[in-house]
């Protein structure tokens, strides 16, 4: 048997591939830092600043769909006092998001009623849209009175 004249040593044997390991390693980790999406990092933002980004802003002369609000069949007879109702009840207890939601079905019902702008406006007040709120009633008092 012939002995080789030239002996691979370990350093000589395993080279290559740990090299090309390396450079995969290292191209994998360079794609991955340039396609991150931007706020990879960032802590998610809280549900009190998520809640202020939503804009109760009059669209086209009409109140503004609630967060929340399933436009659903309600069983019985669901009719605009009843509506007004649960939403002042709602108001009363302090619970604004609901109300809010029961005085927009309280204006479906019957479009155009000072209590349910009033309502709505304070409801989004008591929310924390200020601005909002004095646009809502500004608007209900030089277009629909």
């Amino acid at each position: 048997m012939k002995t080789p004249l030239f002996k691979k040593s370990l350093l000589q044997t395993f080279l290559p591939p740990l090299l090309f390991l390396c450079i995969f390693i290292i191209i994998i980790f360079l794609l991955f830092y340039l396609f991150k999406s931007p706020n990879r990092h960032t802590s998610l933002p809280s549900l009190q600043k998520i809640e202020k980004t939503y804009p109760y802003n009059l669209n086209n002369g009409e109140l503004p769909i609630p967060k929340g609000f399933f436009d659903s069949k309600i069983s019985g007879t669901l009719n605009y006092n009843h509506a007004i109702k649960i939403a002042q009840e709602k108001y009363n207890q302090g619970n604004y998001q609901d109300s809010l939601i029961w005085t927009y079905r309280a204006e479906k019902i019957s479009p155009k009623k000072q209590d349910t702008w009033i309502l709505y406006a304070k409801n989004i007040y008591k929310m924390g849209y200020k601005k909002q709120a004095i646009a809502i009633l500004q608007y209900y008092k030089q277009n629909l009175q």
